[in-house]
């Protein structure tokens, strides 16, 4: 791949990928890579697990940032993004929507559909409390992120402090 760059002064050289980038950026931090071969079920859902959490990673990394860079929200939207059409049953579907659109709720206003998956999310009998709450935060229903939160024991709310959503937890 050809790259074009530019040096502007105090500043580090632009370059075309995204990859490129954030490797850069990250220059002497550990990383983890993997490997894998189509069809292998292990492999493949340890890298939709990394994912995950690299997803996590560049949330942290943008939600601390004195001046975030957009490129680092794009990133962990394209990369939840294709954990969200990609991961099948590796990841659970609640974790995978409540990523993506807390990506998209960085960004804007969640539209009318993406509400609705927030709204389905807690209505379904099966998830989890931690979940439910942050459907709520990303829905803006504090009273209710608050109601169901002191649900939660209370290794399970530092647990949901220490998750980037967090964030959107009004004090």
């Amino acid at each position: 791949q050809q790259t074009i760059s530019a040096q502007v002064p105090g500043m580090l050289p632009i370059e075309q990928s995204y990859i490129e980038n954030i490797l850069r950026l990250n220059k002497g931090k550990l990383v983890s890579v993997h490997a894998t071969f189509e069809n292998n079920r292990e492999w493949n859902a340890k890298i939709f697990n990394s994912a995950n959490f690299d997803v996590l990673n560049l949330l942290f990394a943008y939600d601390s940032a004195e001046n975030p860079k957009q490129i680092i929200l794009n990133t962990a939207k394209d990369i939840a993004k294709w954990i969200l059409d990609e991961s099948g049953n590796k990841i659970p579907h609640t974790v995978k929507w409540l990523n993506y659109l807390q990506i998209l709720k960085r960004e804007r206003e969640l539209n009318v559909d993406e509400r609705n998956q927030l709204l389905d999310i807690i209505e379904d009998s099966n998830t989890d409390m931690i979940s439910i709450v942050a459907a709520n935060l990303l829905l803006d229903n504090q009273l209710a992120a608050e109601r169901h939160f002191n649900k939660l024991d209370n290794n399970s709310q530092e647990v949901f402090k220490s998750f980037p959503i967090y964030r959107f937890w009004e004090t």
